[in-house]
């Protein structure tokens, strides 16, 4: 994998590590549902990768886990793109 990763241009390896990233995070968050920061790095990264829905499902339940990050994943996906 190192070396096809190494070939991509710059915008497909960014996009390759939020896949990464959604999948790590996905896996522990499985292990720790009420961590707040997995939770605001998860929707972080289906930002990263265009899924703004995706993302405002999972600020939805940090509201619950906590308000300050909710507020700022918030603000991230309303200026996003």
């Amino acid at each position: 994998m190192g070396d096809t990763y190494k070939k991509l241009n710059k915008p497909e390896q960014e996009l390759a590590s939020f896949k990464r990233a959604v999948t790590m995070y996905q896996r522990l968050i499985q292990q720790n549902p009420q961590k707040a920061s997995l939770q605001y790095f998860l929707g972080h990264s289906y930002l990263g990768l265009g899924q703004k829905d995706l993302a405002l499902m999972v600020q939805k339940r940090l509201v619950r886990l906590d308000p300050k990050d909710a507020k700022s994943l918030l603000d991230e996906i309303n200026e996003a793109k």
